[in-house]
């Protein structure tokens, strides 16, 4: 990263994963400035959570016939200790977030 800016972690789950469009999302990207890439570290579990499949419905304002990918997963916070959800783990300049 640049002189004086530090990374973060962060933990996603998705269409922010490498191999999918949004990845990039999560790369910094500054006018005039070289473009800093999230660096993947691993996996890791939260317990407590659970993803459910928020389905976008024809009707939904969110719905779009051009786009064949009308689900969007949404993560609840059960607290329940059986409950838990993977997530990749990235060091991210913290100017990205």
């Amino acid at each position: 990263p640049a002189t004086g800016s530090a990374r973060v972690i962060v933990a996603v789950s998705g269409t922010i994963q490498d191999g999918f469009e949004l990845r990039k999302n999560i790369d910094y990207r500054g006018e005039g400035e070289p473009t800093v890439e999230a660096v993947f570290i691993g996996y890791g579990v939260a317990r407590g959570a659970k993803m459910y499949f928020d389905i976008k419905d024809e009707g939904c304002r969110e719905f779009d016939p051009q786009v064949p990918q009308r689900v969007n997963p949404a993560m609840v916070l059960t607290g329940d200790k059986f409950d838990a959800n993977q997530y990749a783990l990235y060091l991210v300049d913290e100017r990205a977030c």
